[in-house]
């Protein structure tokens, strides 16, 4: 139950008020939670049969849960490649390191997490980074290639070569970076355009600044553009016939499905009627609160979110990658359709993004599951337990983290409490709801160009087939998969460059090497590795957090300042303006 509360709901950014400056009522941050949380579990019960149910799609996240299970309750000890040791003696003792390590770079030594070589820069803690995407010895080697090609390609070439060419303006703002800036350089002041209703005041935008963004927000929003045609377009091509079988119930059960069959099973429409219960919650939400968001926008939403729940679906099981973007398009929806309405876009993309990311965490747990043999009825009573406990639990939290670390997700927050994925949110919001779509991407506009990532997206795995037909034995060109090479990316910023070449190494000594010439090692010992590495880091943090920075014992030394006086970390533009000088266009409307 835990694990299926772990994962938060974007949705709590709305009430961050350190970020937006807008507090909400606790109610209706439960509510909202439970209905984006409820609408997840019931996406995720009625594609049960499409993407949990066959054999090839195997979920990776859920092998390193079932070792840990394995290793806590199995006696057996089989000799793998000369290594005698027990699983579970294998797990206390790399458990009790990753804790001990921690400490080094967690509070000691925070410096070592920062090391300024290309695109290092940030807030995480080294042991923790090589894990911000997802733990790389869970993630096949191959997708974990496609995630490193993504990034070296579009944010180590493509990136620096738009940045020192001063495309869009960007070399007046840092490199790398989840904040938008005015024409001084300065972070952008989005009270400064806004009115008492939140919406946008034209003569106040037309005498402050247009929205600038670091290059690599500003390509995030073109990669997100690719991923949505991308997905659409690689499951027709691959996965069409699958769908159909599955349909048709022609598809094949596995052993795990047939030893499953013995309990009652949980039939479809009882994930129906959760999600129309779900969905007359979530209406009531939007009018008892005024949020602004209208019932047809509501049903759009939630309608985008089930359009991508089998293709984000089919890339998570097999690369254990969330391909999901839908902050993007639902960016882009109600950008158009509710104009100058940041927090309703908010509202608006949370919906869709949550709803099926939940799905996924949602449909992790029933695969779990179904490789135990967790009776499906027992699953769904524990699964709604555990929503209806984590987001309390979540809201709990939040509210003692606001009411007792001081300075919370502000930049300068000495612990790290920056708040950066609350920030990225609120200034799309900003960006999308209050500027709109049509200031920045219709034709002529700065970031115009991005748009022609919807069809290089959507052509790129039709051009690979045609190509692999040709070259059928080609191992680079059978290895390219488009979402993943995309989506992999999808959390840069704020993740770094060395959340992705870390994890690209890793998972190249693990399941690449190791695997290839320890294979009964790796079938034993990797996924123990990953849970022990992932819980004792885990332990250490609470430990940190509640002994030595909660109390607020800090340790200032050079190895933990160092990284503040980078011009990374100072967030130093290339090309920097003298006093009262500007850039960008000289009028804007």
């Amino acid at each position: 139950m835990s694990n299926f509360s772990f994962n938060q709901s974007w949705c709590y950014h709305t009430g961050t008020k350190s970020v937006s400056g807008h507090a909400t009522p606790v109610g209706y941050q439960i509510l909202l939670a439970l209905s984006m949380q409820m609408f997840g579990l019931g996406l995720a019960g009625l594609s049960y049969r499409y993407i949990i149910e066959p054999p090839h799609m195997i979920w990776p996240s859920t092998l390193a849960n079932a070792a840990l299970f394995q290793t806590l309750h199995s006696g057996a000890n089989p000799i793998a490649d000369g290594w005698r040791i027990s699983r579970y003696r294998f797990f206390l003792y790399v458990f009790i390191g990753g804790l001990c390590w921690y400490w080094l770079p967690g509070y000691i030594f925070t410096g070592l997490s920062t090391f300024a070589f290309y695109l290092l820069g940030s807030s995480k803690q080294q042991s923790s980074q090589i894990a911000y995407n997802s733990s790389p010895l869970t993630i096949p080697f191959w997708a974990q290639a496609n995630v490193f090609s993504g990034w070296f390609c579009i944010y180590a070439v493509i990136a620096p070569i738009l940045y020192y060419t001063n495309t869009w303006y960007t070399a007046h703002l840092p490199l790398t970076g989840s904040d938008a800036y005015d024409n001084t350089g300065n972070l952008y002041n989005s009270t400064r355009i806004l009115n008492d209703e939140d919406t946008i005041d034209d003569s106040k935008y037309r005498n402050y600044s247009p929205i600038f963004l670091p290059i690599t927000f500003a390509l995030s929003y073109g990669v997100g553009f690719a991923v949505l045609s991308c997905l659409l377009t690689h499951v027709l091509l691959h996965h069409t016939k699958d769908i159909l079988d599955t349909f048709r119930g022609q598809n094949k059960k596995d052993i795990h499905v047939r030893l499953l069959s013995r309990y009652p099973d949980v039939a479809w429409w009882w994930y129906a009627i959760l999600t129309v219960i779900v969905v007359v919650v979530a209406i009531m939400v939007q009018y008892v609160w005024n949020t602004g968001l209208p019932f047809w926008g509501l049903f759009i939403t939630l309608a985008l979110a089930t359009l991508y729940v089998i293709p984000v679906g089919t890339v998570y099981a097999v690369a254990n990658l969330n391909a999901n973007v839908l902050t993007v398009l639902g960016e882009i929806v109600s950008g158009y359709l509710l104009k100058e309405k940041p927090l309703v876009l908010l509202i608006f993309k949370f919906y869709a993004y949550t709803g099926l990311s939940q799905a996924m965490y949602y449909g992790a747990d029933m695969k779990l599951g179904l490789y135990m043999k967790i009776p499906r009825r027992t699953l769904f009573v524990a699964q709604l337990i555990a929503c209806i406990l984590g987001t309390l639990t979540q809201n709990g939290v939040l509210l003692w983290m606001l009411g007792h670390v001081k300075d919370v997700c502000a930049t300068d927050q000495p612990n790290n409490f920056t708040c950066p994925q609350g920030r990225v949110n609120y200034n799309s919001a900003v960006f999308w709801g209050a500027i709109g779509p049509t200031r920045l991407y219709n034709i002529g506009q700065r970031y115009s160009g991005l748009l022609n990532m919807f069809w290089i997206g959507a052509l790129l795995p039709i051009i690979t087939l045609f190509v692999r037909k040709k070259y059928p034995n080609n191992r680079i060109l059978n290895a390219i998969h488009w979402p993943i090479f995309f989506a992999g990316t999808g959390n840069l910023p704020p993740a770094t460059g060395i959340n992705y070449s870390t994890a690209f190494v890793v998972s190249l000594i693990f399941n690449k090497i190791i695997k290839g010439r320890r294979p009964n090692w790796w079938a034993k010992y990797n996924y123990v590795l990953s849970a022990a590495l992932d819980s004792g880091v885990a332990v250490s943090a609470i430990l940190i957090f509640f002994s030595l920075v909660l109390p607020g014992v800090s340790l200032s030394w050079w190895g933990n300042n160092v990284n503040g006086g980078t011009v990374d970390s100072k967030g130093t533009p290339w090309l920097e303006l003298k006093a009262n000088e500007t850039f960008g266009e000289s009028a804007w409307t």
